[in-house]
């Protein structure tokens, strides 16, 4: 197995050095090579991982998919993509989800994109209330970073009573995402330090035996990995991962975990 990075230098007794010009932003482009940081186990077959997921959240894989086609259609990138590059997992993740939570009331999402998970966390906690923030187009990150197209699809998407969408860089997610959420999608900037305070807010304002999912995980690009790998050294609850997509093999996950 490769080794992960990390781009935290450290003083002799583990912690980040504030006070030093040890941790700079030269760090990030040059992060520092460490053996523990592993993945939480080697993959195994992929439709294995995907029945033993739907386990533990109460349910079958075929019956996680039978509900998600109730929503979506087969022109929907996870069945079309099922039987070659299985695109769009997280699709599914939530579908199981929700047999295990079916009456989850508040969900943040962290980064909007196009809205089409939005509108199927929408169809899938119809009694909820979601907060969904993207960063806005005079953002100097926008032109970068930012997927959606606010057209007729992107309205289609967001455009519902139980949707709250705020055009906002997620550093100001304190000032509009005031409560506690039982669910809470991680999938904004995948760089430091945005992807940093997400993860931050997402785990201190997530209720206990609430989910955390977060997207993205990669071992050969962005920060994202490094991040977790180090909170995982700080909290107590398993950040465990899932396959990303099929055709990606073992270099990009989808974590979580579930807050204690």
């Amino acid at each position: 197995m490769s080794k992960n990075v990390s781009f935290f230098k450290r003083d002799s007794i583990g912690r980040v050095d504030p006070f030093t010009g040890e941790q700079n932003w030269s760090d990030l482009q040059n992060p520092i090579q460490t053996e523990e940081q592993t993945w939480t186990s080697e993959p195994k077959d992929i439709d294995s991982i995907l029945n033993d997921f739907c386990q533990e959240m109460n349910t079958t894989l075929e019956e996680a998919e039978s509900k998600l086609l109730s929503i979506v259609s087969r022109n929907n990138i996870y069945f079309k993509s099922k039987d070659t590059k299985k695109q769009a997992l997280e699709n599914l993740y939530f579908t199981a989800l929700s047999f295990k939570n079916p009456s989850i009331k508040n969900i943040l999402e962290i980064g909007t994109g196009k809205g089409d998970m939005t509108s199927i966390l929408s169809t899938l906690w119809p009694d909820s209330e979601i907060v969904t923030c993207d960063i806005p187009e005079y953002d100097p990150e926008f032109k970068e970073l930012a997927i959606r197209k606010e057209d007729d699809a992107f309205e289609r998407n967001i455009n519902r009573d139980n949707i709250t969408f705020h055009s906002k860089n997620s550093f100001f997610l304190p000032t509009f995402a005031k409560k506690k959420f039982d669910l809470i999608w991680v999938d904004g900037g995948h760089d430091y330090p945005s992807v940093a305070w997400d993860i931050m807010f997402a785990y201190n304002n997530c209720k206990k035996g609430g989910y955390i999912f977060m997207h993205d995980v990669s071992e050969v690009k962005h920060d994202v990995l490094p991040v977790i790998n180090y909170i995982k050294s700080i909290i107590p609850e398993e950040i465990k991962d899932l396959p990303f997509a099929g055709y990606l093999g073992s270099n990009v996950k989808t974590c979580y975990l579930r807050k204690g």
